[in-house]
């Protein structure tokens, strides 16, 4: 599998020793791991489109199997942490945040026009252009965390996508491999029970997890 796994594995243990899903904090890891990671399972579903047999033996051999459980049971763990789904709930909070942020920029603004000496009516007048600048400046830096929150969202979709599939691919029709999935203290099958709901919900990606249930 021209070391693949490995290559991950050796990553994770560098930046989070442990190497355990309590450790699946972005911060402690690269900042391209999310995609080098979704390249390294899309690779391998690929190759398990073209043989599966041969990625199921050497997924499931003695001397990758349980590097592949670990990993498998990270990278769960790291997605569902990542995943914030677009909700009304969540659309809500962050537009509270944002007047909450106006409603701080006006007042200080007014604060200073009246230390100023020159009276009510001045700061009234310079209240105005305070006011649409700072409704500019705080539309801007919404409009920016949105797309900065949409593209981690795409790349965490991505990353779960590709792990469920090979999973999926892992396991299917091997008896063998299915048992692997119920080992250890922390197995991957609970971590496929931590996938995000939300995620699971969404109708277009129905195809990806009931494969891999």
């Amino acid at each position: 599998l021209c070391g693949l796994p490995s290559m991950l594995t050796a990553v994770l243990l560098h930046a989070a020793p442990s190497c355990v899903p309590a450790d699946a904090t972005p911060d402690r890891l690269p900042e391209n791991f999310m995609e080098a990671a979704t390249l390294v399972m899309r690779v391998l579903n690929n190759l398990a489109r073209l043989d599966l047999p041969m990625l199921q033996a050497s997924l499931g051999s003695g001397s990758l199997r349980v590097e592949f459980l670990h990993l498998a049971n990270f990278l769960l763990a790291y997605c569902s942490k990542l995943w914030t789904p677009d909700t009304p709930q969540q659309q809500k909070k962050e537009q509270q945040q944002q007047h909450k942020q106006l409603q701080q920029q006006e007042g200080h603004g007014q604060l200073q026009g009246q230390k100023s000496g020159q009276g009510q009516k001045l700061a009234a007048r310079r209240q105005q252009p305070q006011a649409a600048a700072a409704a500019t400046h705080a539309a801007a830096n919404a409009a920016q965390r949105d797309a900065q929150r949409r593209q981690q969202q795409d790349g965490v979709e991505a990353l779960l996508n590709e792990v469920l599939t090979l999973l999926g691919y892992f396991t299917l029709g091997c008896a063998a491999n299915q048992a692997v999935l119920t080992w250890g203290q922390q197995p991957v099958v609970l971590g496929l029970c931590g996938v995000p709901f939300d995620y699971l919900a969404l109708p277009r990606l129905s195809q990806v997890w009931t494969g891999c249930v």
